[in-house]
């Protein structure tokens, strides 16, 4: 595999670090059920391992499920993509995929293999900006 033009070439790869999620600027006649509101992923990166947390708040008008996602995932991962599984609260559990489009754009997919006591969504997709070191 070749390295993505523009990435940090950190041992392990360019997924550390903190991301966001950036609303568009008009919203398209939504073709999501529940749209993001805002995601938060912060990820350390350590000799080809990944550790990192999902924090997200998605639009939930009228249905009696919570909007806010929590999770931490981790495993062993190889740029440009990784397959990870993640836990959250109540016994929730599943499986995230990260893919790296670009130095400062990342598509986070996840979904719910193990759903918990509290109805909540069960998946999700979104492309993410890396946060700037300031």
């Amino acid at each position: 595999a070749t390295p993505l033009k523009g990435l940090p070439n950190r041992e392990g790869g360019g997924f550390g670090g903190e991301w966001f999620y950036a609303q568009p600027a008009k919203r398209a006649e939504s073709q999501e059920v529940y749209p993001p509101e805002y995601i938060d992923v912060e990820i350390r990166e350590t000799r080809g391992n990944v550790k990192g947390q999902y924090s997200a708040k998605y639009s939930v008008v009228g249905r009696p499920i919570s909007p806010f996602v929590f999770f931490e995932f981790g495993g062993s991962a190889r740029p440009p993509s990784a397959e990870l599984v993640w836990s959250g609260s109540g016994g929730t559990a599943g499986h995230v995929r990260l893919t790296l489009l670009s130095a400062r754009l990342l598509r986070v997919e996840w979904s719910t293999d193990q759903p918990g006591e509290e109805q909540s969504l069960i998946s999700g997709t979104a492309t993410l900006l890396r946060r700037e070191s300031q």
